[in-house]
């Protein structure tokens, strides 16, 4: 589910919210999209999932180059 909704937000150009965030931490400086979608030129995509055990999986999707 999550690798179509990577797909879809590159497709549409749309950052989905982070959830659940309340209180940021400005001193990370990291670039938080609270509560709401944001419009935004997507190229490349990476989703993270993780399990237990030390099971890890990354994925990487990207637009394609025009022309192509």
């Amino acid at each position: 589910m999550e690798s179509v909704i990577c797909c879809k937000a590159i497709e549409q150009g749309v950052v989905p919210p982070t959830i659940n965030l309340t209180t940021p931490d400005p001193e990370l400086g990291l670039d938080y999209v609270p509560h709401t979608a944001r419009r935004q030129e997507l190229t490349v995509v990476m989703s993270n999932s993780f399990a237990f055990g030390g099971q890890n999986g990354v994925s990487i999707f990207m637009k394609p180059a025009a022309g192509l």
